[in-house]
């Protein structure tokens, strides 16, 4: 995107002024300095001592071009929502279709080395590729054997976790709930209540970015998930004679809003079921704190809280930068270590593509497949244990790719998104008629 300063700017849902655009030296790239109208930004135009532009404090904001949605001018009050919401669609997706386009890219050099070196060979003068650091990072210093052992941990199962399990004690200020066995309906409810307290406590000072759930319960609690959605087929099957589903989109690491959704809407049980669809990681600071909560709630009732995958729950995405829209890699490290990350990747390629409601309705995070002759047995017979592809090579990748990345939109028939571009597909009302006619769906 081409921009030129004074330009007037939604950026994130904010408005602004550029004020700067141009290189920098924090980051490669073209970068955009916004004024933005609200104090809602990050700096007052200054970054690592260097001065751009001149603003008030926290007016200040720094972006890629290609998250800048160029308005005509501020909007009136009340007036402008719409247009922000749109504006925000617009970002989001932009964000997304670049990591996505970058990991097709990464996948072609994968594929490029596997041609090559297959088997597990390398070249002669290759140096080694390690992933951990002899200190800090995700391994945060520990031995290198412990190292070893987490480099293994999805091909040991659950004994190497175990391993590691053993060696990790609760901290000694920890005044939440302990686990001895699956947790029951009053446990998840004290965990939701002790992190809450543990979140208001930290804000604003250097604890803010510690993990409210301690690093034993969370692996115990993921280590139950993965037991549990192993044994689940790719469209989970609700069935509810009286209440109601509460369907939850999209909550990205927002846990003020997913404390609110579950203040207002009621905590789960057989009459107030939860399908949260999809996208809990990345973009938020919180995003392990709501996956914990809601496998916590989950292994007390699993018939009163369902989880369905989303694009964010896969490998491409959560290894991105915040500012990419990704960020769940840098905040599992943060907070846990490599191990972790690993689990929750374990747990993410286990979650069911779709939900079922009463045998009529079905819930997906994406949408349908551009080939307008999908039926439900062919989603069940997807090989979900994977990362989602990010380059399909065939009917059941393309199948799987739509499922997560497909949009709908107002015009009949099948089209390529132009806001998420990278091959993403979109399809009209006309698809979905026909995919419930021929599923049986209403």
């Amino acid at each position: 995107m081409s921009l030129a300063l004074g330009d007037w700017v939604s950026v994130r849902g904010h408005e602004g002024q550029v004020r700067y655009f141009g290189a920098t030296g924090f980051s490669e790239g073209m970068w955009a300095g916004i004024e933005l109208q609200a104090a809602v930004g990050r700096n007052d135009g200054a970054v690592r001592g260097v001065r751009y532009f001149s603003c008030a404090p926290r007016h200040g904001l720094f972006v890629p071009a290609s998250q800048c949605v160029k308005i005509d001018g501020p909007s009136d009050s009340g007036s402008g929502a719409p247009d922000l919401a749109d504006a925000w669609v617009k970002v989001e997706g932009a964000d997304e279709g670049a990591a996505l386009k970058a990991g097709q890219e990464s996948q072609k050099v994968i594929d490029y080395l596997t041609a090559q070196y297959p088997h597990g060979a390398t070249p002669d003068k290759a140096p080694a590729l390690k992933k951990e650091r002899s200190s800090g990072g995700f391994f945060g210093g520990r031995s290198s054997s412990r190292a070893r052992v987490k480099n293994q941990l999805s091909q040991g199962g659950d004994e190497a976790y175990a391993t590691l399990l053993a060696e990790i004690d609760l901290p000694p200020d920890y005044a939440g709930p302990c686990f001895e066995s699956r947790p029951t309906a009053a446990d998840a409810a004290a965990l939701l209540a002790h992190v809450k307290r543990h979140v208001a406590a930290s804000e604003g000072s250097a604890a803010a970015s510690s993990a409210a759930v301690p690093h034993r319960i969370a692996m115990q609690l993921l280590l139950w998930a993965r037991q549990h959605f192993s044994n689940v087929g790719n469209i989970v099957d609700i069935s509810i004679a009286q209440g109601r589903v509460v369907v939850v989109g999209d909550t990205h690491g927002q846990l003020a809003d997913f404390c609110w959704l579950l203040r207002s809407h009621g905590p789960p049980t057989l009459e107030n079921v939860y399908l949260i669809n999809g996208d809990v990681a990345d973009r938020g600071a919180h995003a392990v704190e709501i996956f914990l909560l809601i496998i916590a709630f989950l292994l007390a009732e699993p018939a009163a809280m369902h989880l369905n995958r989303g694009n964010h729950e896969s490998l491409d995405m959560n290894v991105r930068g915040f500012h990419e829209g990704g960020g769940f890699a840098t905040e599992v490290g943060a907070k846990y270590d490599s191990a972790m990350f690993t689990l929750f990747q374990d747990v993410f390629n286990l979650l069911p593509l779709a939900t079922r409601v009463n045998s009529e309705v079905l819930v997906l995070h994406g949408g349908l497949s551009r080939t307008n002759s999908a039926t439900l047995a062919q989603i069940s017979a997807i090989d979900r244990r994977r990362p989602i592809p990010v380059a399909p090579v065939n009917a059941e990748d393309m199948l799987f790719f739509d499922l997560m990345w497909a949009d709908p939109r107002a015009v009949d028939g099948v089209g390529l998104s132009a806001v998420r571009g990278a091959g993403c597909a979109t399809f009209g009302p006309d698809i979905t008629r026909r995919f419930c006619e021929i599923n049986r769906l209403r």
